[in-house]
């Protein structure tokens, strides 16, 4: 008896297979537990540096190649992305997808704050907001504490 053979003639213990496949189903879908928005924590961050009217080079020099060192020493890294245009440095650094979201956060703010000393004087905060998933891209989301910009020199820090 071939392996098609054995349903057709057995049909009973086909139907009996299949109705217990469409319980299971049934259970599982009604058991699982659905979100419309759920709250996912992705390990990536995005650190960006804001000083008006700064040359692109001085900022690669002075801002991001700093941050991206002192970035890389962290654990768990999978990719670090720079874009800098006039008078921005945008750091994007994201970890392996196991990694805990809220210690590399924590890890992050750590080692930013403790470069802070090194940072040109115009800038004079930084601080990291989280990368969420959102609509297939990833979005930087920057509620209360979790700022995105580094203050330039014309504004006040706050």
């Amino acid at each position: 008896m071939t392996l098609l053979e054995f349903p057709i003639r057995r049909y009973p213990f086909t139907l009996v297979v299949f109705l217990c496949l469409v319980v299971l189903g049934w259970f599982a879908f009604t058991a699982v537990p659905r979100e419309e928005d759920p709250n996912l924590k992705f390990p990536g961050f995005i650190i960006t540096a804001v000083n008006p009217g700064a040359d692109p080079k001085d900022l690669e020099r002075l801002v991001a190649k700093p941050i991206e060192d002192k970035l890389a020493e962290i654990d768990d890294v999978y990719k670090i992305d720079t874009v800098i245009t006039d008078g921005t440095a945008t750091v994007a650094i994201e970890f392996n997808a196991k990694t805990d979201a809220e210690k590399k956060y924590d890890e992050v703010t750590r080692e930013v704050n403790a470069l802070r000393p090194e940072l040109p004087a115009e800038i004079c905060a930084a601080r990291g907001a989280q990368i969420e998933p959102w609509a297939g891209q990833h979005t930087a989301t920057c509620p209360g504490i979790r700022g995105c910009a580094l203050s330039g020199a014309g504004r006040p820090c706050p």
